[in-house]
């Protein structure tokens, strides 16, 4: 659900008003400034049920996420695993500090604590975590680059016609 939810205010003046069968979709969400779809998803729920369901409690979910546990996981970032993606994250944060945390909740904590906490898109985070993968978790090192360069050498040396 994206957008701001109905305060109870609100969900208390949207029963009154759905009650009125001669209001529009568009004029309750005029009066109450919000979207029009929302007001037809609520008018849906509101005959189909007869009242409009609670709104979900998530607050608690940050509170799972300590700030101890944010450090861990910023610090395993640092450590190599700055292309990791949040289900790798969600993995780490299990696995590491025995934590279910939802992914949007991890990502909403590190945008908290840092700002923006993404610098390279996700395909190039996939990408990098195939590379990762495909070399056993080693990355290659700016040296071992000079070391394949070096036996690429030595092949050109080597007459393809073998020797005379």
């Amino acid at each position: 659900m994206t957008g701001k939810r109905l305060s109870d205010y609100q969900r208390q003046i949207l029963i009154k008003l759905l009650q009125i069968q001669k209001l529009s979709n568009h004029e309750i969400a005029w009066v109450l400034e919000v979207d029009e779809r929302t007001i037809r998803r609520r008018r849906y729920q509101f005959l189909e049920t007869g009242k409009l369901a609670d709104t979900p409690d998530v607050s608690k979910n940050a509170e799972k996420l300590k700030a101890e546990n944010l450090e861990k996981l910023q610090q395993w970032l640092q450590d190599g695993h700055e292309d990791a993606l949040l289900g790798d994250m969600q993995a780490f944060l299990k696995e590491e500090c025995g934590l279910d945390v939802s992914i949007p909740t991890i990502s909403r904590q590190l945008k908290k604590a840092s700002g923006t906490h993404r610098k390279n898109g996700r395909f190039k985070r996939m990408r990098a975590k195939k590379l990762r993968e495909a070399a056993d978790g080693q990355m290659p090192s700016s040296g071992d680059h000079e070391s394949e360069d070096a036996a690429d050498d030595d092949d050109a040396d080597v007459d393809p016609m073998g020797p005379e």
